[in-house]
């Protein structure tokens, strides 16, 4: 006669008791067929090890975003030499060659006097035309094709002698004298090169290098009745004094 099969409750299984090695026999006849209990001890019964450090009193971790981090570790945490750079290399990209060049007298940046306009062409990358309504024939200025105002460049057969800043021009010298620089400015920027000359709406303060070799060459300034640099000129004597350029 064969032994019937005793039925296995919950509690006897083996990963039953094993979770829960602590409770008795008679606790667990009730829970017999209660399934979704037997679960919630199975899951209750695991010893998990406690947590530490500001989970233990309960708090969650939180999503660093912009509205939970610090202004002032949102400032600092933006890269702003990086920002700086490529603000710049905007900034280059849509600069005419020419705007950052300074006067000297030896010529404007890459531009010497002496040169020819081919080659002052191909010094700055930029074409140079004939300024319109110029006729003569040995004498011409020359303007950039696009991209800068108050420039010009004086030819005399072919060969850059002058150079002219007009009204509207960004373009400094290398001291840093510009239109608008009053004539204090000048006198120190320049100190004891000044040889100032009266005319009937302004002045004309005319620097002279004390460079060997280059006192050849001036930079004039023409200044108004205020006292402020209206426009300037670089070049060769005594070209860089004609009041009228080539007329």
């Amino acid at each position: 006669m064969k032994t019937p099969h005793r039925a296995i409750s919950w509690p006897d299984l083996p990963l039953f008791r094993l979770r829960c090695p602590h409770l008795q026999r008679s606790q667990l006849r009730p829970l017999r067929y209660a399934h979704l209990l037997f679960f919630s001890l199975l899951i209750g019964c695991q010893r998990f090890p406690a947590p530490s450090g500001d989970l233990a009193s309960g708090a969650q971790p939180v999503a660093l975003t912009s509205s939970t981090l610090p202004v002032e570790t949102l400032e600092g945490a933006v890269d702003v030499s990086l920002a700086d750079r490529l603000r710049q290399v905007v900034q280059n990209q849509t600069q005419h060659p020419l705007e950052k060049a300074t006067v000297s007298v030896a010529g404007l940046g890459p531009i010497q006097l002496g040169m020819t306009i081919a080659e002052a062409s191909q010094a700055t990358g930029v074409e140079f035309a004939i300024a319109p309504g110029d006729r003569a024939q040995v004498c011409q200025y020359y303007l950039p094709t696009n991209g800068i105002d108050g420039l010009g460049l004086m030819a005399i057969e072919g060969r850059i002698i002058r150079i002219d800043i007009w009204p509207g021009s960004p373009i400094q010298t290398v001291s840093g004298a510009r239109i608008g620089t009053t004539e204090a400015q000048l006198e120190a920027l320049y100190p004891g090169q000044i040889e100032v000359l009266l005319r009937a709406d302004g002045k004309y303060l005319t620097y002279t290098s004390n460079e060997d070799g280059r006192n050849l060459y001036r930079i004039v300034f023409e200044t108004s009745p205020e006292g402020r640099v209206t426009q300037y000129r670089t070049g060769q004597f005594p070209a860089v004094t004609w009041l009228e350029g080539c007329s």
